[in-house]
């Protein structure tokens, strides 16, 4: 879901001293669903992604991610090109930034096979908007230089907050709907390899 996240999460300018531990995301998978109400009433939901992200974490649990809203992935050509041009047109760079400070403490205790349950808030920053959210995330130690990280349940993105609904409403009208839903379920999958150290 997240290639190259892309919270997975982002072409990220991470910088560590020489030596210092570093988690670096492998694979970053970001999907969502749109809800849309038809021209005859009907509702229906669709899962998208975004096809680019990255991510990384810092020796002293700095986390920064970026996804790449250019590589918005609907499934549809001109819906793709629609959300760049009306939803995403606000920023100057079709990127997402996310941060956060993660405690480490107890995921550098998890054994392999081990995880733990994190209430992570995460600060999101676009087109000059910030939004802070909180991500309930699955931590899961699959090796020793190895974790993955999965997001429990959706996190609900308000798309006002960011202050693209009138893009959403100029979607709404070309694509002849009566409406699309302003609140965004959004999922992570992340898996990080330490490096350095």
């Amino acid at each position: 879901m997240f290639k190259g996240l892309g919270i997975g999460a982002l072409a990220l300018g991470l910088s560590t001293a020489v030596f210092a531990e570093q988690w670096q995301a492998d694979e970053v998978d970001v999907s969502f669903l749109t809800t849309k109400v038809t021209a005859t009433n009907a509702t229906v939901t669709e899962l998208n992604t975004f096809d680019t992200a990255s991510a990384t974490l810092n020796f002293d649990g700095k986390l920064d991610a970026v996804i790449d809203l250019g590589s918005v992935n609907s499934g549809i050509e001109i819906r793709d090109q629609r959300l760049k041009d009306h939803v995403f047109a606000s920023a100057k760079h079709l990127e997402l930034l996310i941060s956060g400070k993660v405690d480490l403490s107890d995921i550098d205790k998890l054994e392999v096979g081990q995880s733990l349950v994190l209430q992570q808030p995460l600060h999101l920053t676009f087109g000059g908007q910030e939004v802070d959210v909180t991500a309930d995330l699955l931590v899961v130690r699959q090796a020793n230089n190895q974790l993955s990280v999965t997001s429990l349940k959706p996190i609900i993105l308000d798309l006002t907050l960011f202050g693209v609904d009138q893009g959403v409403n100029k979607l709404t009208g070309l694509a002849g709907l009566n409406a699309i839903a302003l609140q965004v379920p959004t999922f992570l999958h992340t898996t990080f390899t330490r490096i350095g150290k």
